[in-house]
């Protein structure tokens, strides 16, 4: 009797477990039957009270409660603002997340989450504007973007940049106040990931945390904004490999200024400024404690890379000032480079000589042979200590004459670090017609060390 009676209340509270979990489903699909069509207008008015975003003309709401209750939008315009001329993307389905209890009383909606799935983004110069008072002014419920695309395009409606974009979650903490972007994404195919935040109780402040896997580069900023004046002041820090720069900038709308500090990095500083209409840049960097090989090449190789090819709205110098360089005979220098015409040239440039002169670059070009790159440049070394330039290229006193300058052609092949001397002449500065063919037709000598230098050096004077 006790069996039968265990049996029966199994079963009966399996009955009622059944009970429950088919009322419940039953509960949550019954709104499937409500017309949609009807309260359009109050959902496209509750997305935009509740994602201070437009979505018109959706052709159809649908309603799944699986995995949790949620209305399907299907096809609709999107705005970031009612009064933009065109919508960021023509979604073609997204999922608006509800609390299905509030349906119920007198179909009310209450969202959740707005998720936007396998859809295009295109952005414009203005579309881009409403994107940033959309960051800075708005407050907003949780946003998810996965797996979608984000154009940009430039005043010429042309896409210059596209970024896959794998996840996005953007929303407002309402009791810290406080708003975040998190997105992971892809960019001239290398993955990144982005975090933004502002705290509205600190409405002036924002910051941004920016990281590329491949190069291995982190960038950190903070960023205050005056609400009345829109002048701009922050704090920049970047993280390349195992170096390590801060810069502080502030910016007027028209003018950029910025600086380095050396909290954390001793062999570089920069400071200059930006206008942006038209564009123009004056930079000065310094790079200091460096050998002198590793400045020639990371200089040289970005010169031939892109100096036929920068766009033809950057104008503006750069110039990188040299201090205490690891070699023998040069401690510091500088060269000044010209953006102009989508061309760089080195406008201007020295290298100090110890306790000797200066060297200095006439004119130089690039080109290649059997799959090397060679840089040649005429040079003048100016002789201002004669008696420790002797002394140290160990000239004897029969071969000394009364040495201004001297003037050689200097090839350097830039794959296999070593260089070539050609039309050495002393106290002439006037040298060959510098074109590709002439500099073929001269006789070099090639050297890959110090000693070797010297050797040539010596043996130039001895033919004297």
């Amino acid at each position: 009797m006790k069996i039968n009676l265990k049996k029966s209340e199994s079963f009966y509270l399996i009955f009622i477990g059944f009970g429950v979990f088919f009322s419940f489903i039953l509960l949550l699909s019954i709104p499937s039957l409500f017309n949609y069509e009807k309260i359009k207008s109050k959902i496209i008015n509750q997305i935009e009270s509740d994602y201070s975003i437009n979505a018109s003309e959706i052709s159809e709401i649908n309603y799944r409660f699986f995995p949790s209750p949620h209305l399907v939008l299907n096809n609709f315009k999107l705005k970031l603002n009612e009064t933009d001329e065109q919508p960021i993307s023509n979604v073609t389905e997204a999922k608006l997340f509800i609390s299905v209890f509030k349906l119920y009383n007198a179909k009310q909606i209450f969202t959740k989450k707005l998720l936007i799935q396998n859809q295009n983004f295109t952005f414009t110069k203005n579309s881009i504007n409403s994107l940033l008072n959309h960051l800075y002014k708005t407050k907003n419920k949780n946003i998810v973007i996965k797996k979608s695309n984000f154009f940009f395009k430039d005043n010429q409606n042309e896409i210059t940049t596209i970024s896959p974009v794998q996840n996005i979650e953007y929303k407002i903490n309402n009791k810290s106040n406080n708003k975040k972007i998190r997105l992971n994404g892809n960019i001239f195919d290398t993955d990144y990931k982005l975090i933004w935040e502002k705290n509205f109780n600190k409405p002036k402040i924002s910051s941004m945390n920016l990281k590329f896997n491949n190069p291995n580069l982190y960038f950190q900023n903070e960023l205050i904004i005056d609400p009345d004046t829109k002048f701009k002041k922050g704090n920049l820090k970047i993280k390349f490999l195992s170096n390590n720069f801060k810069f502080i900038y502030d910016y007027n709308g028209h003018k950029l200024n910025f600086k380095t500090e050396n909290e954390f990095n001793d062999k570089f500083h920069s400071d200059g400024y930006l206008i942006f209409k038209p564009f123009y840049f004056d930079i000065n960097a310094k790079a200091n404690n460096h050998k002198i090989q590793y400045l020639i090449k990371s200089i040289l190789y970005n010169l031939f890379n892109y100096k036929n090819d920068i766009h033809p709205n950057l104008s503006g110098d750069l110039k990188i000032n040299f201090e205490k360089i690891q070699n023998a005979y040069l401690k510091s220098g500088y060269i000044k480079l010209n953006f102009d015409d989508s061309k760089i040239t080195i406008k201007d440039n020295h290298l100090d000589i110890r306790n000797i002169g200066k060297l200095i670059s006439n004119d130089n070009l690039f080109y290649e042979e059997n799959g090397e790159l060679y840089f040649v440049s005429e040079i003048i070394i100016q002789i201002d200590n004669q008696s420790e330039f002797y002394r140290r290229f160990s000239i004897p006193k029969s071969k000394r004459v009364n040495l201004e300058n001297i003037y050689v052609i200097l090839q350097n092949n830039l794959d296999k670090d070593y260089y070539s001397i050609s039309n050495f002449k002393i106290n002439n500065t006037k040298g060959i017609n510098f074109n590709l063919n002439e500099i073929h037709s001269l006789e070099k000598i090639d050297f890959n060390n110090l000693q070797q230098f010297r050797n040539i050096i010596l043996d130039e004077f001895n033919k004297n």
